[in-house]
């Protein structure tokens, strides 16, 4: 059953509302309470506090308005639908035009799966999402937009990264609602999405892939985590409820390596992934594009290995290129273009042309 959480079903003691007459519905809560004093007495709260969010026009404390509702017998679904605004505690960030109630939807789950996977909720409380792809930052924007509402946030540039910052009640709802870790190596997905209808699984799953998984030109894509109990769900809801059946086991990313562990999705069900589930990620949906093309191309046809060293050597003369861009342009494997590197290299007619972080881009040597 697909979940909804309307105003009443959030964390009391975090949540503050603004109604669009919030003076309206205070002074006819004092007149029913016959006054300040009373009213203060059943809130259990100072009269001073009661004049405060009169005369400054805060925010309420939602702890405070379900007592008042309760005594005044309100039609809570009603009030719910006069709320302008909510936000947290002190300085929170404010979310306005709010979608009430939140429900429980793909482009939430897609946001958990940012949370879990680029992003984290760091010791303030407050969700950050890091990316350095600006397309998936501007779609998280999108998607906390569509499931919570206007949301105020705080986008840093910093090297070659984005750091997305909003509202501390973001995090404090999620938690709420589904107990979220979002810590990388200990978060794991609500279990909720075993029952629900399958496009919430493609969501999740298209939007963790976006931010973890790399489309290899061994005619793969692959996962590579260190969270094993995460990476164990997903392998599961890749194939018990989104059907594919050429997934690798878990496996270890080195024989030296404790922490990491991966899967791979094989080349007979990539075209499964790219109809089903795809990428948002430009680079990584125009590789997984170039992977597909290529298979309907080569036909199953394999190069010879002088071929393939002809073609590298032609691709090299005009510019410098890495393994994985020789790979898409003649289309064969990444294991074959090393095989070929390899040996053009140790006859002396390759080098080495520039190492960025893991990426090495290979060119012609000069004579």
């Amino acid at each position: 059953m697909i979940k909804k959480w309307h105003i009443w079903e959030f964390p009391e003691n975090i949540i503050r509302v603004k109604f669009n007459d919030n003076q309206k519905f205070l002074e006819e809560s004092i007149y029913h309470f016959k006054s300040i004093k009373n009213m203060a007495k059943i809130l259990s709260v100072n009269p001073s506090t009661i004049i405060g969010w009169r005369e400054y026009k805060l925010y309420l404390p939602l702890k405070y308005v379900k007592i008042i509702v309760k005594v005044r017998n309100l039609d809570w679904n009603e009030l719910e639908k006069k709320i302008i605004s909510y936000k947290g505690p002190n300085l929170s960030l404010i979310v306005t035009n709010p979608k009430l109630p939140i429900i429980e939807s793909p482009k939430l789950f897609a946001i958990i799966a940012h949370l879990i996977g680029d992003g984290c909720v760091n010791k303030n409380g407050i969700p950050i999402y890091t990316n350095s792809c600006k397309t998936l930052i501007d779609h998280f924007s999108i998607l906390i937009k569509s499931v919570f509402g206007d949301i105020d946030y705080k986008l840093y540039k910093r090297e070659d990264n984005y750091n997305y910052r909003t509202s501390k009640v973001l995090s404090d709802l999620l938690i709420h609602f589904y107990n979220l870790d979002c810590n990388s190596l200990t978060g794991i997905f609500p279990n909720s999405i075993n029952k629900l209808p399958k496009e919430n699984t493609i969501s999740l799953i298209k939007a963790f892939f976006d931010d973890e998984a790399t489309v290899d030109p061994n005619y793969r894509i692959t996962l590579c985590i260190r969270n094993y109990r995460l990476l164990k769900s997903i392998r599961k809801l890749l194939i018990k409820k989104l059907d594919f059946k050429n997934i690798s086991p878990i496996l270890k990313k080195s024989k030296n390596s404790e922490k990491d562990f991966y899967i791979s999705i094989y080349s007979a069900d990539l075209e499964k992934y790219s109809k089903i589930i795809g990428f948002n990620h430009p680079e990584k949906l125009n590789d997984l594009k170039s992977i597909l093309n290529s298979k309907i191309k080569s036909n199953g046809l394999r190069k010879k290995q002088y071929q393939t060293q002809i073609e590298l050597l032609k691709f090299l003369s005009i510019k410098p290129m890495s393994t994985k861009e020789l790979a898409f342009a003649l289309k064969i494997t990444k294991s074959n273009i090393l095989l070929a590197v390899k040996k053009l290299k140790k006859r002396g007619l390759i080098t080495i042309h520039n190492k960025d972080s893991q990426i090495i881009k290979w060119s012609i040597m000069e004579v």
